[in-house]
């Protein structure tokens, strides 16, 4: 069985947002406003990679041991 990738965009990746989805991808946009807490936690309790240009987000994620990718577009 195959394992199926689940990704949530931050605001400044909408383009790479739509591009994985198009591909067949589960993957959030993370466009409504939420506190990076509420963010992160709702990876973790869903699975998801978070991809973010921002560092900090990554660094918080990253610090709370977290599947976070930072995103150079």
């Amino acid at each position: 069985m195959a394992i199926q990738l689940r990704f949530m965009c931050d605001e400044m990746l909408g383009r790479l947002c739509r591009y994985l989805r198009a591909t067949g991808y589960d993957a959030l946009f993370a466009n409504n406003g939420h506190s990076d807490s509420i963010l992160l936690r709702q990876c973790r309790e869903e699975g998801r990679y978070f991809l973010t240009c921002g560092s900090v987000y990554w660094r918080g994620a990253h610090y709370k041991r977290m599947r976070a990718k930072l995103v150079a577009w």
